[in-house]
């Protein structure tokens, strides 16, 4: 038999991480739907399996007792347990229109309405809801000549605490029956478990209530962030329409300006070139200059604000003269 390791000189080992407990799970399972060992084990037998098939897998790093894993699945058997009653009181309540996700969310608030804390167990769930062995150990009984078997519990901690049981440690390799295969008739609910059963399907009741004005309130916090967010870019938006429109304003202006002063210079230049006396230049300056004289009246002529009230003829050239 394998014997148990000690660790760290008895202090308390490393915590499971999830990867672990989901190794300890799947070692569980495997272990107890092994058809070559058989259904006649002992306890120190039966969990030595599972540890060395726990050690084999989980390359954690750190070494595990016999002891240890024994404690960490009672604690996940404890809680599974009670989640999947939980479970199982939602579904028989099941109202119209309700989803998968909607019974899941129903059995954890449930379970932290009742347990006062969180179920935190998701990981292990996953893989121990579709265990056949696991399904058995949750909703049958069965019992030997001599012990309790492993599926014989009616809480959820009476597994765990049979495991711990002077009965059942004491056995020193004993035989015992684990096979957890056979069905058994229920027995009719008793009225201490009846008042409980209403008792908490109230309180699921209240839950629902709870989750449903947290989801209304959850759906109208959501639209008004929404609408404040729209208003928002809204005003971005006008304020950004408002700024180009404000530099589009400003370069109009800014280029009617510049064009104004080019107007201006220019007729200043052809003023200086209209009043210039061209008798005493040489025939082709002249000729350039009376050229020119022609041009900025004529421009000026057929500009479309120009209306002279008489014609002004073109003074005769000094060479023509």
């Amino acid at each position: 038999m394998m014997e148990e390791i000690q660790q760290n000189n008895g202090k308390r080992g490393k915590s499971f991480t999830n990867n672990n407990d989901v190794t300890l799970c799947k070692a569980w399972l495997a272990i107890t739907q092994d058809s070559v060992v058989g259904n006649l084990q002992s306890s120190n037998k039966f969990w030595d399996r599972v540890l060395d098939h726990y050690t084999k897998n989980a390359n954690d790093g750190s070494l595990r007792s016999r002891t240890s894993i024994q404690s960490r699945w009672g604690t996940i058997m404890r809680s599974c347990n009670k989640y999947h009653g939980y479970l199982a009181q939602i579904e028989n309540r099941r109202q119209s229109g309700m989803t998968e996700t909607d019974l899941v969310l129903q059995a954890k608030l449930l379970y932290n309405e009742l347990e006062k804390k969180s179920f935190a167990l998701d990981h292990c769930w996953e893989i121990l809801q579709f265990g056949i062995k696991w399904q058995d150990l949750c909703s049958n009984k069965k019992k030997t000549s001599t012990v309790k078997t492993v599926n014989n519990f009616e809480d959820s901690s009476s597994l765990f605490d049979d495991l711990e049981s002077p009965m059942y440690q004491d056995l020193n390799d004993s035989p015992v029956q684990i096979d957890i295969t056979e069905p058994t008739i229920e027995r009719p609910i008793g009225r201490k478990a009846e008042k409980e059963s209403r008792k908490r399907s109230r309180m699921a009741d209240t839950s629902s209530s709870r989750l449903c004005d947290l989801m209304c309130d959850f759906n109208k916090q959501t639209i008004e962030a929404q609408q404040r967010k729209a208003l928002i870019e809204e005003r971005k938006l006008r304020v950004l329409e408002e700024a180009n429109d404000r530099e589009r304003k400003k370069a109009e202006l800014e280029l009617k300006i510049m064009m104004e002063k080019h107007e201006s210079e220019q007729q200043e230049k052809d003023d200086k070139i209209m009043m210039m006396n061209t008798s005493n230049m040489d025939d082709p300056t002249r000729a350039y200059y009376e050229r020119r004289k022609a041009e900025i009246l004529a421009k000026t002529i057929h500009s479309p604000s120009f209306e002279p009230e008489f014609y002004i003829p073109l003074p005769p050239s000094p060479s023509q003269s």
